[in-house]
């Protein structure tokens, strides 16, 4: 079963082993993200944390979608399916806050189709993508 959730603290220990887990130096600081890092959403599997992504505010309509990260260790055939979910999420809820103009940044091709799948439009196919909630 899949579910949605907002970050908690606690989730912490795992966002951070993954972000090792896929190369990084360090995960995000909390005081950089959004909410001191309570402004994201997980998408879980089962209870299985899956991915995270955080969706900034601004002091307009706009919305920035960003510091992504899924589990390096699953490998599920419906992980691409769980990632949309999450994606889908953010848009809803950003719009739900009253943002009618949601943007991310990605050079990463099954990033990209996840966006042109929410209604987003590639910008640059390198890396900016757009949505007007309009």
């Amino acid at each position: 079963m899949i579910t949605v959730r907002t970050v908690q603290i606690k989730d912490y220990e795992f966002i951070n082993k993954w972000w090792l887990g896929w190369g990084e130096d360090s995960a995000p600081k909390l005081i950089d993200l959004p909410n001191m890092g309570l402004g994201g959403v997980v998408v879980e599997k089962n209870n299985i944390p899956i991915a995270v992504n955080y969706i900034y505010l601004t002091n307009s309509n706009m919305a920035y979608l960003a510091n992504a990260i899924s589990n390096p260790n699953y490998k599920g055939k419906d992980r691409m399916q769980i990632i949309q979910v999450l994606l889908d999420e953010c848009v809803r809820r950003a719009k739900s806050l009253g943002c009618t103009f949601i943007w991310c940044t990605s050079n990463e091709r099954g990033v990209i189709e996840r966006c042109k799948k929410s209604g987003f439009v590639v910008v640059d196919q390198q890396s900016i993508i757009i949505k007007s909630t309009k």
